[in-house]
């Protein structure tokens, strides 16, 4: 069964968003949470599929919020405000490497928005991280398959990055498998950055093409989430960036 957390103090708010959801997913269950403090605690219980929190709740701000419930929440999550330069460009600034978060929904929330929000990230399930483009030299390393073998090895690029994946384009033509793990380093370093930003990361992969993989990083701890953030903000945008996960 669907499951939405809505995290809202705002009695219209509420009702408007529960509706959008009943509307466009019958049967989904909505919980209710007032605060950040009651969300957080909610969310290992009521494991919902999606988030929707306004931007400003009694005991936190909506930006601070979703990059707590990330630490253990995949999911999409939206935010709500009420129109606001200042809480644009935090939102835009603070969170542009997701395409929920980024692409704000403003208040009065208005059904037709947030039902086009559902439709995009919740039943086509469209990819939450933004993929950027770039050019970042790396070497995966596979598994070796039995003793004494040597662990496979495939030179390249990754051309396009993001937080939570990447496409990986080799130099020659390899053969890899769905699910395989491989093993990496990325040079996250920026001309501002005064920390070595150079990462050591694992991944499996998605699918493959000839030359190419699409990657899924696995166990990203918080501090190389920051780093990529913090790199991707001087990257270009990919063109398709809501394509499916």
């Amino acid at each position: 069964m669907t499951t939405v957390l809505i995290v809202d103090t705002n009695k219209s708010s509420v009702v408007m968003t529960s509706e959008a959801f009943k509307d466009k997913v019958p049967g989904i269950t909505v919980v209710l949470a007032a605060n950040g403090k009651d969300a957080l605690e909610m969310l290992p219980k009521t494991k919902p599929d999606i988030i929707v929190t306004d931007f400003d709740l009694p005991d936190a701000d909506g930006i601070t919020l979703t990059k707590l419930m990330r630490k253990s929440f995949s999911g999409p999550i939206l935010i709500t405000a009420l129109p606001d330069a200042i809480a644009s460009d935090a939102i835009k600034n603070e969170l542009h490497c997701y395409n929920d978060s980024c692409a704000w929904l403003p208040k009065p929330v208005r059904l037709d928005v947030i039902a086009e929000k559902i439709e995009m990230f919740l039943v086509k399930n469209r990819r939450i991280n933004k993929r950027y483009k770039s050019s970042l030299a790396a070497t995966l390393i596979g598994k070796g398959e039995g003793r004494g073998k040597r662990a496979p090895k495939i030179v390249g690029k990754m051309i396009n990055l993001g937080v939570g994946g990447a496409m990986f384009e080799s130099k020659t033509v390899f053969k890899a498998n769905k699910g395989d793990e491989f093993s990496f380093a990325l040079d996250l370093n920026r001309p501002s950055n005064r920390l070595d930003a150079s990462i050591k990361l694992k991944a499996t992969v998605q699918w493959q093409t000839k030359m190419r993989l699409g990657l899924k990083f696995v166990g990203l701890t918080e501090q190389q989430r920051k780093y990529f953030e913090d790199f991707l903000k001087d990257a270009k945008e990919e063109k398709d960036q809501y394509s499916a996960k």
